[in-house]
């Protein structure tokens, strides 16, 4: 008889292949766009966009707009979730069907969502814009015909970064899943939910899924008008066209279809080296003069360095797998790099867990960073995104107070709690600095903007490993330079200046306020105003007259959205919660803009749909960033980019126990049968 055939080499090669083969089956098709309607998959509602900026001194104007074209024989509604740059006061919502034009209104969120759900069920196409977070919005539309092409258009402005000679222009077209564990069974069984998102609309929120960039093209126009001759911009990921003429330049991607998966950033100088000192830019609105006010403080010419204590802390959770994480790890090394003898750090790991290198900060001698590279050397990516224990242990670590204490935070922000971790920083901080430095395409930055602002640093952004170097040492520059403290603004008469209190300035960076004035622009007359505060405790002042203006749309509502988003971060107990809800919705009301408490709904007022006709509501999914990968993203509960494949490999593992073993027995029956057929038969 033959003997068994040996499992082992069988069995080992399951154990390696069976986690991706159950992972790939949840891999979307590379070859369609995947919609969701009623909890099934289909291709029926089609998505593109246009996206057109146009960019004046330092605030840039931009229209959206998103064509739903209904390709199935239903009546339709379209759900989209989108991002949009920090700052946006979204004040336009326009739908175009056909020749018709429907214009929407500013109302309160409950108020909107009923006049949407009116006319949902009276056969009456509409629209809905909302607010969900920092930089999320969604996009609703109703009532969309078979084979019908509707065009929903969303204008809004927001502001221009300035920093050490560069202007930038960041626009978001990425998102990444927010973890959250408030369901999870067990801190490892933590599933993505948003709290923010599910008191969405009626109509369900589109889940952040990954589109192929061929199925969702996507067009950008930017005209830059900045009042004076620039440079050739740089845009630093995607191709594009460019036409000059005099102060004027305008650009186009070289493809849309290959537009998404990466953020939009564009940069670009003045072609005369001289330095920026200020711009003010004003819009009178409800009789106030508001204004934009941008001061740059020149350069301290006195290098002074204290001691300082760095506490550097890496996201490792599964969301960061791939090129963010060696981005996240990259940047650590350079800021170990420059820490000086005199200085003392720490090293914190964190994903669901956090871990610190050493109880407290040591002394930056080799032996000690030699650990800290190997520690950076051995994290692998993996697990959920909590970033409360590693806030905690970095805000508690113990410090002198002749000594600076910053904390650096390299992550891409894929939270879900982020209303308490805010709370947390803005309670606890002290007298310590908190940078983040935004890891990859689809950064939440709006919440790592937010949490920067509480912890009395700034965000740097890292899309791409080209970048690591340069903005990680501009960082690090900064940290190492005075700060400008105790800034105060006085204008000739009353004024409300948003934020407020003013932050504190690194090097380079300039000081940029919102204000409504008093008075109106006709009255602003040869008055000044003033900027106080102290450099290395010496005292410092800027001036600027008013009268250097230049009149500009927009201003108004970046003031709003300056004061409804200062007021939102108000910690509770220091204004009434009543007063501070009101304040902000009013705000939001008076200047017509969007906001947590207030939506753009726009209706036709003609019924187009019977009510015996069908409507099929779709979920169109988000677009992903190119550098993470889907199934990670997706298929893993939240942002857990290993323990779903890590426990397929735990069930492999069992498989194959149960086949050794029976392969054992089997091994056992052939040796009886072997030994029982050699035994020779009776009388021979």
């Amino acid at each position: 008889m033959k003997p068994a055939t040996p499992l082992f080499p069988c069995l080992a090669l399951l154990a390696a292949i069976l986690p991706t083969i159950l992972c790939a089956e949840t891999r979307p098709d590379s070859s369609r766009m995947l919609l969701r309607h009623d909890g099934l998959v289909s291709e029926a509602l089609a998505l593109s966009g246009r996206v057109e900026i146009h960019v004046s001194a330092m605030l840039a104007r931009t229209t959206v707009t998103q064509r739903f074209e209904n390709k199935s024989g239903d009546w339709a509604e379209g759900s989209y979730l989108f991002p949009l740059p920090e700052h946006a006061s979204v004040d336009e919502l326009e739908i175009r069907i056909g020749e018709r034009r429907i214009v929407g209104e500013v109302r309160e969120r409950e108020d909107a969502r009923r006049v949407l759900a009116e006319a949902r069920a009276s056969g009456r196409s509409a629209g809905l814009v909302e607010q969900h977070r920092a930089q999320l919005y969604s996009t609703t539309v109703t009532n969309i015909g078979p084979g019908e092409t509707v065009e929903v258009r969303i204008a809004f402005s927001h502001r221009i970064d300035y920093h050490e000679g560069r202007f930038r222009l960041h626009f978001p077209t990425t998102l990444l899943p927010r973890y959250s564990n408030a369901q999870a069974v067990h801190p490892g069984a933590a599933v993505l939910r948003d709290a923010a998102l599910e008191s969405a609309p009626e109509s369900p929120l589109p889940p952040l899924d990954a589109i192929p960039a061929a199925e969702r093209p996507l067009q950008f126009l930017v005209e830059l008008q900045p009042g004076f001759e620039i440079t050739t911009p740089a845009s630093l990921h995607h191709p594009v066209r460019l036409h000059r003429s005099g102060e004027t330049v305008r650009l186009e991607l070289v493809d849309g279809r290959g537009a998404q998966g990466r953020d939009f950033e564009l940069e670009w100088t003045a072609a005369r080296p001289e330095r920026l000192e200020a711009a003010l830019l004003v819009e009178e609105l409800h009789g106030h003069a508001h204004a934009l006010l941008m001061l740059v403080p020149p350069p301290d010419a006195r290098p002074h360095r204290l001691a300082r204590d760095l506490v550097l802390v890496i996201d490792r959770s599964g969301s960061m797998q791939g090129e963010a994480f060696e981005q996240a790890r990259e940047a650590l090394r350079l800021a170990l790099d420059r820490m000086r003898p005199d200085d003392r750090f720490n090293l914190i790991a964190f994903n669901h867990q956090a871990a610190a290198l050493f109880e407290s900060p040591v002394a930056a001698n080799r032996s000690n960073l030699r650990q800290a590279y190997r520690f950076l050397d051995a994290l692998r990516a993996a697990g959920g995104t909590e970033m409360d224990q590693a806030l905690a242990l970095a805000m508690n670590a113990p410090t002198d107070e002749d000594r600076l204490r910053q904390l650096v935070f390299a992550t891409d922000g894929a939270v879900g709690n982020e209303t308490r971790l805010l709370a947390m920083v803005q309670r606890r901080i002290g007298k310590a600095r908190l940078f983040a430095i935004g890891i990859g395409h689809g950064v939440n930055a709006g919440f790592l903007a937010q949490l920067a602002q509480a912890g009395r640093g700034n965000l740097t952004r890292i899309a791409d490993t080209s970048q690591v170097g340069e903005r990680t040492e501009l960082l690090l520059r900064q940290l190492e330079a005075p700060v400008l403290t105790d800034l105060h603004v006085e204008w000739p008469f009353s004024a409300e200046t948003w934020p407020d209190p003013l932050p504190d300035l690194y090097a380079g960076e300039p000081l940029q306020l919102s204000a409504r004035l008093a008075r109106p622009l006709a009255e602003l007359g040869a008055a000044r105003v003033r900027v106080t505060g102290f450099r290395d405790l010496e005292f410092f002042e800027m001036e600027w007259p008013l009268s250097r203006f230049e009149i500009a749309p927009g201003v108004a509502q970046a003031w709003a959205r300056s004061r409804i988003d200062g007021l939102a971060s108000v910690l509770p107990g220091q204004m009434d919660e009543q007063l501070r809800q009101d304040e902000r919705l009013l705000t939001a009301l008076d200047y017509r803009i969007v906001s947590d408490q207030t939506s753009l709904v726009a209706v036709d007022h003609t019924p187009r749909r019977t009510r015996d006709a069908r409507l099929t509501r779709h979920r169109i999914p988000g677009e992903l960033p190119a550098d993470r990968d889907p199934a990670l993203l997706i298929a893993m509960p939240a942002t857990d980019g290993g323990t779903m494949e890590a426990l397929l490999r735990g069930i492999s593992v069992l498989v194959i126990l149960v086949l050794l073993l029976f392969q054992r027995r089997i091994g056992r029956v052939d040796k009886r049968l072997q030994n029982a057929t050699d035994q020779p038969e009776p009388g021979a």
